[in-house]
């Protein structure tokens, strides 16, 4: 199992690092799919090396995950 970050009911006494994502009228952002709220979470970051040009527009991706046995 790989984790990233912790939410405030760990067990490790970790600080949270997940914080509720809302819209531009403050309202909570909710995944379509299982009808819960969507988080950030802080534990998580993108870095752009200091020689890529960097423009100031919003950033965006979609990582896919593949669990898979090899030999």
């Amino acid at each position: 199992m790989i984790e990233f970050g912790a939410s405030e009911e760990n067990t490790a006494g970790l600080a949270s690092t997940l914080t509720p994502l809302v819209d531009e009228s403050g309202n909570a952002v909710m995944d379509a799919t299982f009808n819960k709220q969507v988080y950030k979470n802080s534990a998580i970051t993108f870095f752009v090396p200091g020689s890529v040009e960097k423009k100031p527009v919003h950033y965006q991706t979609v990582l896919t995950w593949i669990i898979a046995e090899l030999p």
